[in-house]
């Protein structure tokens, strides 16, 4: 997931990393819910792997925003 480096969950994964991530797809009713581990990382290749018009709506200065960082979560069930 790409979120701001300034937001609150930075510090919080920090100190708690233990996470839940729950997923919906409404047009097919399906849900998922993933727990683990979340950390935070600084990858410009992930992020412009992974970018799209939905992100750039939210970050407008691209993939190359030195702010932005990559949450990832290793699932562990």
């Amino acid at each position: 997931f790409i979120t701001d480096a300034g937001t609150p969950k930075v510090d919080h994964i920090a100190a708690h990393p233990d996470v839940s991530v729950s997923l919906t797809n409404v047009e097919t009713q399906t849900y998922v819910t993933l727990a683990g581990r979340a950390d935070v990382l600084d990858d410009r290749a992930k992020m412009k792997e992974i970018w799209d018009v939905a992100t750039h709506v939210y970050y407008p200065d691209g993939p190359d925003d030195p702010t932005l960082r990559l949450v990832r979560v290793a699932v562990e069930r």
